[in-house]
């Protein structure tokens, strides 16, 4: 009778243990790896094929977008037109300039730098939660919550997934969306906000690993300490335990689940980069 609830409560519940554990290795590998890596074909067809297009029709743009911002300063008459206006024009086109045609290799540079920053912050120990032994906390978990954290499990380990995968095809649309906002740094001061919008974000989420990292190690090391507390604070001589780890299983991942959802927007927070 033992062995087949504890076979029940296995596929009930320890399964969705499994599918976390599974989905958080293959996040793990993830993040650790430049996009190149990942997806060599994708990352070949967005350099290879599709970005020559679009530098060049960065570069088509560069004389008329300078026209139109020297234009609009030279007829604002509450500005007067002096040589600090020539020189800063001049550097204007040096770093469009610069930026288009050196866009992939300072790109690839960031993102090897964010993988390097990614592989010390992870260390090398896998983040995997730990399946209570079999009790009566244990066997009431399983009766009243069991259905509730496989799905749980499941949904929150493909959401995580979902949400390092986004990351990776945002990084791919930024190689290409970059050089083109670029070539905006030659216009006025208002034009060149997009190339800024365009490198803020590249930079949020060329490190918003280094973000999920951290909440990996740390975010994890954080919820395996409430099952602790709780512990600390009955008085039930043990009999429990396992619905408390349990519990504490499921906190951990709506925990990691939320802190990973909003490392984006804590990287734009914590930098400014909105």
């Amino acid at each position: 009778m033992d062995q087949i609830l504890g076979n029940s409560i296995d596929i009930a519940w320890s399964g969705g243990s499994a599918t976390w554990n599974a989905l958080m290795t293959v996040i793990q590998s993830i993040i650790t790896m430049t996009p190149q890596e990942i997806f060599p074909d994708a990352w070949q067809v967005t350099t290879d094929t599709i970005l020559p297009w679009f530098i060049g029709a960065g570069a088509s743009c560069i004389n008329m977008i300078f026209m139109i911002g020297f234009m609009k300063q030279t007829t604002n008459f509450r500005e007067n037109l002096t040589l600090e206006v020539f020189v800063e024009g001049g550097i204007r086109i040096i770093i469009a300039n610069t930026l288009l045609i050196y866009s992939r290799t300072i790109m690839e540079d960031f993102l090897n730098l964010a993988t390097m920053a990614t592989k010390f912050v992870m260390g090398t120990e896998p983040l995997k939660i730990v399946n209570p032994t079999l009790d009566v906390g244990t066997v009431l978990f399983y009766f009243v919550l069991g259905i509730i954290y496989f799905i749980g499990s499941v949904a929150c380990a493909g959401y995580n997934l979902l949400t390092v995968l986004k990351r990776v095809a945002y990084i791919l649309f930024c190689i290409i969306a970059v050089p083109v906002a670029a070539v905006t740094f030659v216009g006025d001061r208002e034009m060149a906000n997009t190339g800024r919008a365009a490198i803020k974000t590249f930079f949020t989420y060329c490190f918003q690993i280094v973000v999920i990292a951290f909440w990996l190690r740390i975010g994890t090391l954080m919820a395996s300490g409430i099952s602790g507390l709780i512990i600390s604070q009955t008085n039930d001589s043990g009999l429990f335990d396992g619905f408390y780890q349990a519990l504490n299983n499921m906190i951990c991942m709506l925990f990691m689940t939320t802190l990973i959802k909003n490392s984006d927007e804590l990287l734009r927070k914590a930098f400014d980069l909105r």
